[in-house]
């Protein structure tokens, strides 16, 4: 058990009443706290319908381990359930206790590697399948750690994206819901905007000078945390704990880079980044489907055959489960048919493509303009299959 009394001469005292809040989520703290009166809980989704208590803490133990030891944004709530004493250790404290009391500085490096190592034991787990993947597959370890983020077949698309799309982009500032932290980055200015051609039956829209797929996407560039623009709007609904492990495995093993002028390369990178985070929202199938479309898109775009046939059977079968499993209004039971008619044609199902799109023809108070893209597309498999 920690020397209290030694303990409560070098730290730094605090005290909490009953109710008070030592820690907020998604706060930065760089202290670990050692309580000495009272009794506290780490709390996830505090004050909300989902809020759960995740350990209570009771007087000689430590809690805030990891905020100590990344110096981050915290992953919960610290509330005091009792009235609350607590003595605070920040790095400065830890070094002068180290120096002075061997003991007691010993004691506090047995409890901080016990912590520390619970956390990291499905990391552990993690290494020694990499070590199995790197041997048994004869690849370097980079190689490991992209296979987490991108498929099998995924080349390298450098491509720097046209000076002309600066015209189109406006700065705007966000706020991570994953660490909190702050960024600047741009988003398109829809206004400016001018449509080209024909909407398609995919509901692909083009634009005159610039290409919208490579700015639906925003990646906080501290924790790679990737979502369309909407996902940063609610940090309360997101479901860290679904995610937080691979994304840090990704970050800490991949150097990505997040910056203007952009690469396809970055594009890419994002959509997959926002594969693994839309684990943390409840429309994670809508997410995922609408992903997998824009995936295909951009593969057909830069002329990746292979890879495009894998992203197109990829949002076919993400955007099936999502009609099939989803309440739809009429209009985007139309368009979800619509999406479904043309990629199953593009994997040269036609007897389902046209299915599909008969249904999207039939749906009640559907769209007059998209019955016609619907014949469109319709005559497109009629000459396929001739």
């Amino acid at each position: 058990m920690i020397d209290v009394k030694l303990l409560a001469t070098r730290a730094n005292m605090k005290k909490y009443d009953a109710g008070s809040i030592i820690i907020n989520e998604n706060e930065n703290c760089s202290e670990m706290f050692i309580l000495l009166i009272g009794k506290v809980n780490i709390v996830e989704n505090h004050k909300m319908q989902n809020e759960k208590i995740i350990e209570t803490i009771t007087p000689g133990n430590i809690f805030g381990i990891m905020n100590f030891l990344n110096e981050g944004v915290s992953q919960s709530t610290v509330v005091a359930i009792e009235d609350t004493t607590v003595a605070t250790i920040n790095k400065v404290n830890y070094i002068s206790l180290a120096k002075k009391h061997n003991n007691l500085f010993i004691e506090l490096l047995d409890i901080l590697t016990e912590r520390a190592n619970k956390t990291q034991s499905e990391i552990r787990l993690i290494n020694l399948e990499k070590q199995k993947m790197i041997e048994y597959y004869n690849i370097d370890e980079e190689s490991f750690y992209k296979s987490m983020l991108f498929p099998s077949g995924h080349a390298k698309y450098p491509t720097v994206r046209p000076e002309e799309y600066d015209k189109f982009l406006y700065p705007h500032n966000f706020t991570c819901p994953h660490c909190g932290q702050s960024f600047d980055s741009v988003t398109p200015l829809t206004s400016k905007l001018v449509t080209k051609g024909e909407l398609a039956c995919d509901m692909r829209k083009n634009y005159q000078s610039f290409d919208m797929l490579w700015y639906e996407i925003v990646t906080c560039p501290h924790c790679y945390f990737s979502s369309f623009e909407s996902g940063f709007e609610a940090p309360h609904r997101l479901k860290k704990e679904m995610f937080a492990d691979q994304l840090e495995l990704v970050k800490r093993n991949l150097g990505l880079e997040f910056k203007e002028p952009r690469t396809l390369d970055q594009v890419f990178a994002s959509h997959y980044l926002a594969l693994i985070c839309s684990a943390g929202f409840e429309s994670k199938k809508q997410i995922d489907s609408k992903l997998w479309l824009s995936l295909s898109w951009l593969y057909s775009d830069v002329r990746d055959l292979k890879m495009e046939s894998f992203a197109t059977e990829k949002a076919l079968e993400f955007t099936n489960l999502y009609y099939s499993e989803t309440e739809l209004s009429s209009e985007a039971t139309q368009t979800v048919l619509m999406i479904l008619g043309t990629l199953a044609r593009k994997t040269q199902n036609y007897n389902e493509a046209m299915l599909y799109l008969s249904k999207a023809m039939a749906v009640r108070d559907g769209k007059p303009a998209y019955k016609r893209l619907i014949d469109l597309e319709l005559d497109e498999i009629r000459d396929r299959r001739k």
